[in-house]
C-alpha cells in the first residue's frame, strides 16, 4: 500500500481539479439567476470563481513531487554525514 495509494490520490485530485473546473464554468455561463436578494447582486461570477480555485488547489495536490520516480536525493546510512570536512 505504499505508491499504489499515492498514484491513487493524484489520480483522484486530478479528477477533482477537472470536475471543479467545469463546474466552475457552468455556473458562469448558466442562465440561472444566482442573485443575493438584499442587493440584487449575481453569485454566478463569485461562485465560479471559488471552483476555479478549487480546482487549482486540487491540480497542485495532484502534482507534487509525490510519484515513485520523483528525485528525492539520497538517503544517508546511520552515522553518515553530509560534510565533506572529515577526513
Amino acid at each position: 500500500m505504499g505508491w499504489e495509494c499515492v498514484l491513487l490520490f493524484r489520480d483522484v485530485a486530478y479528477a477533482l481539479a477537472a470536475l471543479t473546473a467545469v463546474a466552475g464554468v457552468l455556473i458562469l455561463l448558466s442562465d440561472g439567476d444566482y442573485t443575493v436578494p438584499g442587493s440584487g447582486r449575481s453569485l454566478a461570477t463569485p461562485c465560479a470563481f471559488f471552483f476555479w480555485f478549487l480546482a487549482i488547489i486540487f491540480w497542485a495536490l495532484g502534482g507534487a513531487e509525490t510519484a515513485p520516480e520523483a528525485d528525492h536525493g539520497t538517503l544517508l546510512d546511520a552515522g553518515e554525514t553530509d560534510d565533506d570536512t572529515q577526513p
